[in-house]
């Protein structure tokens, strides 16, 4: 028919097409959430993160060598050496995504416009799934170490233990994992725990006493605390949590803020001692997230200058093709993987204060 593109010139005018908008650009993925701060945690403040070999790896100290003493003149002294390293890794974990077309359906398209309205709308589609499945293993974990699919998320790194639920550093190990985060177990190495914050009420004499106790202990002060920071890059502390502990603490920040001073302050999301408290939908009930601890409205204390998303070289939303699909002569796809997992080199400068079960 006049006007319309023939088969035979479909294969080139899609790669062609592809060119007209920007590669990878990330634009109003909302999807079924109203934000998704892990889509935006990862793109914009780890994408550059990128390193090679077969996992992610890091030396810990895990021992204090105890030699300093006080000493006499020309008291002979002897130097022992002690291993105190001990090396921490997790794998890789791979997401995928795609989208294709039949050639038939391009066909009737009129012209490079309407094919670039069309392979946007599958590529954006690919792309919010992607969003939705990022949100969900960012904010957990693999069910236990026998899952080699699943990354390992925050819920992975910064833990809490129900048998031993009291304030400190009592995080245990993530559920699952009996050799503990990284291959360290706390029970061998007991620094290696997050701080754990139980509270009951969103009052100033309960929750904003149980973190400002957390952020003394992890040290989680930022070098210059800026009330209209971004809430994604603007800061290298950042504590999560859902809308009702978020509002609850915005309008505590609001009725009280002349009590509670330099504590908390009323901004667009809460910022106690110059740290920002940004909602997560993932969070709130009647979502996917883990039953669990849904209904405990926790609060996550993450330090990124310890905890770091970390992409395979090479294999950051990378995307290949088109290429013909098996057994459907007449479509095409393309394919686009992401290599990555988190990793944290110091689990005692995260915490999360949450409810009892």
């Amino acid at each position: 028919m006049p006007g319309h593109l023939q088969l035979e010139n479909i294969e080139n005018a899609v790669p062609a097409a592809m060119k007209h908008f920007t590669k990878l650009k990330w634009t109003d993925l909302a999807y079924e959430l109203p934000n998704y701060p892990a889509l935006n945690t990862i793109t914009k403040r780890h994408k550059d993160n990128l390193v090679g070999g077969s996992g992610i790896q890091a030396h810990f100290k895990v021992f204090k060598s105890g030699i300093a003493k006080n000493v006499g003149i020309l008291e002979p002294q002897t130097i022992t050496f002690k291993d105190m390293f001990r090396k921490g890794d997790v794998p890789w974990r791979h997401n995928w995504t795609a989208w294709g077309w039949d050639l038939r359906e391009l066909s009737m398209l009129r012209g490079p416009s309407e094919i670039v309205d069309y392979a946007k709308a599958r590529r954006i589609e690919a792309l919010q799934s992607l969003a939705e499945l990022w949100e969900q293993t960012f904010w957990n974990k693999p069910a236990d170490s026998t899952d080699d699919e699943t990354p390992f998320g925050i819920a992975y790194w910064i833990t809490y233990d129900d048998s031993n639920f009291v304030q400190g550093f009592t995080s245990g190990d993530p559920s699952g994992f009996a050799s503990g985060a990284a291959g360290l177990a706390s029970a061998t190495y007991p620094h290696w725990q997050n701080y754990v914050g139980p509270y009951e009420a969103v009052t100033k004499d309960d929750l904003v006493e149980t973190l400002a106790a957390a952020q003394y202990e992890c040290n989680f002060m930022p070098m210059v605390p800026l009330p209209d920071q971004d809430q994604y890059n603007g800061t290298n502390h950042q504590m999560f949590t859902n809308f009702v502990t978020w509002r609850g603490l915005k309008r505590l920040a609001e009725e009280q803020n002349d009590s509670i001073g330099v504590d908390l302050d009323p901004y667009k999301n809460p910022i106690m001692n110059g740290i920002p408290l940004t909602p997560v939908p993932y969070f709130d009930a009647g979502r996917d997230f883990c039953s669990d601890i849904a209904a405990r409205n926790p609060i996550y204390g993450v330090n990124w200058n310890t905890f770091s998303v970390k992409f395979l070289e090479g294999w950051y939303m990378k995307e290949i093709g088109p290429r013909d699909l098996d057994k459907q002569p007449a479509a095409q796809g393309y394919h686009l993987y992401c290599s990555w997992n988190s990793f944290c080199i110091n689990r005692r400068r995260q915490f999360v204060c949450l409810k009892a079960a």
